[in-house]
């Protein structure tokens, strides 16, 4: 959510600034597309020194009218935040234009400037410079129900969990709620969600938090969030729901380390807005022979969507013995996706009897699981850079390896030297004492000895 500042002189002036921004932006939405969803809130420049620093500033015409240097003014009180001059109609002259450009102003805008051109100003300038945000946003995806999208989700966050990261699991299972369920996170369906999505609570830090269930007791640091009532709303193009959600993601993604979504079953304009935020993608993927066809065209489509860089891990989730042979398995995804033979070595999750019996256990296949389950779950993490690879410990690691291996020789070595250093005393010369008992004479040979 973009979070826009008004700040003019005079109410009236504030007021038509705002309704002249909403109305710009209102044509936009009506043409299909998802737009980022904007917030407007107009300020005096009393006022703008008493609020959080906005997204992006305009200030209105009359206040320049009077003064250019009101621009420097705002500058001092926002010195990190874009600012944009509204002048009015009319070609402005360079000169105006060059003392803008030194007092702080990154554009200029007027009430001739059409709807996709200020919109296209508000999304590059609020562009430039944002900081790198620190979370992962990972799509789990897969090109049909039944191939274990959802079992590899949940073991992706229950092995980032005990990695000691943040993790939030996203369920968009509106139907059945599967991912939700298995794990036993209630309630099953988020009512605070479509609260939000409706438009009837705010989008903020607070309402968020309401959205938010811990997992497997750990508080803050895992979190799943279960699927809202009604979904027609995010497929409508007229509706902002689809507009909120991705505002709501991209909060939660600013929290968390790393925000898992399972998008398996979503489709349309909401599934094409999530290619292009995703910062990764899992696609699980079986060697079913029914579903190879299913799997290439998902494949295909899928690279024609995301963003330039974005990284696509292929997982195959338990292979079956009479299944497709895992180099022509391997060989058909890469030929058909432009990927490196590499991108799928190494990323096979085994069949486990024990691992199938996680849904409804409050854990996941991670924890049930054989050690080569956690293995390839970890290996596919390791794919993703979100694990060291095997053999590769931290500097810290690694010098704490070293202190401990020099002091346990330094402690041999003086130990050895005590030894030496000790002074064997001589044996003991004396005499043992018998602890056998003198054997008495009869009391017969006693009384014949005593007679004369």
């Amino acid at each position: 959510m973009l979070n826009i500042t008004a700040v003019d002189l005079s109410a009236q002036a504030r007021n038509r600034l705002v309704e002249f921004l909403t109305a710009q932006l209102a044509v936009c939405a009506r043409d299909g597309a998802l737009v980022p969803q904007v917030g407007i809130k107009p300020l005096s420049f009393e006022e703008l020194k008493f609020t959080a620093a906005p997204d992006l500033c305009i200030v209105g015409e009359e206040a320049l009218r009077l003064d250019l240097c009101e621009i420097a003014r705002v500058k001092e009180v926002l010195p990190h935040t874009p600012l944009i001059a509204c002048l009015a109609d009319g070609a402005p002259k360079f000169h105006i234009l060059e003392q803008l450009a030194r007092l702080g102003a990154a554009d200029i805008i007027s009430r001739t400037t059409s709807p996709a051109e200020l919109i296209t100003k508000i999304i590059f300038i609020t562009r430039r410079d944002r900081p790198k945000k620190s979370g992962r946003l990972i799509l789990v995806e897969s090109a049909k129900g039944g191939v274990g999208a959802t079992s590899i989700c949940a073991g992706l966050s229950e092995a980032l969990y005990h990695a000691d990261r943040s993790v939030a699991l996203i369920d968009l299972d509106f139907e059945s709620q599967d991912l939700t369920r298995f794990l036993q996170v209630r309630p099953f369906i988020n009512e605070n969600l479509q609260l939000i999505l409706d438009g009837r609570r705010p989008l903020s830090d607070d309402s968020i938090d309401q959205c938010l269930f811990g997992l497997w007791e750990g508080g803050a640091k895992s979190s799943c969030i279960p699927p809202a009532t009604n979904e027609t709303s995010l497929y409508d193009s007229q509706s902002q729901s689809g507009p909120i959600f991705l505002s709501a993601l991209e909060n939660i993604d600013a929290r968390f380390d790393v925000t898992l979504v399972d998008c398996s079953h979503i489709r349309g304009i909401l599934q094409e807005a999530l290619y292009r935020a995703a910062d990764q993608v899992v696609f699980v993927v079986s060697n079913d022979p029914a579903a190879l066809y299913g799997s290439l065209e998902k494949l295909v489509r899928l690279h024609t969507q995301l963003s330039p860089g974005t990284q696509v891990v292929i997982a195959e989730n338990s292979p079956r013995p009479f299944g497709l042979p895992k180099g022509s398995l391997r060989q058909e995804l890469c030929r058909a996706a432009n990927l490196k033979a590499q991108a799928t070595q190494s990323l096979t999750v085994p069949f486990c009897r024990n691992a199938c019996r996680w849904p409804g256990s409050g854990l996941s296949m991670f924890s049930i699981g054989s050690q080569g389950v956690q293995s390839a779950l970890q290996g596919v993490l390791t794919q993703l850079g979100l694990l060291p690879e095997a053999g590769q410990a931290s500097l810290l690691e690694r010098v704490t390896e070293a202190m401990q291996g020099l002091r346990s020789s330094f402690r041999g070595k003086r130990h050895s030297a005590e030894r030496e250093a000790h002074i064997s005393l001589p044996s003991s010369t004396a005499e043992k004492i018998s602890r056998d008992t003198l054997s008495l004479p009869e009391p017969e040979l006693l009384i014949s000895g005593a007679q004369i």
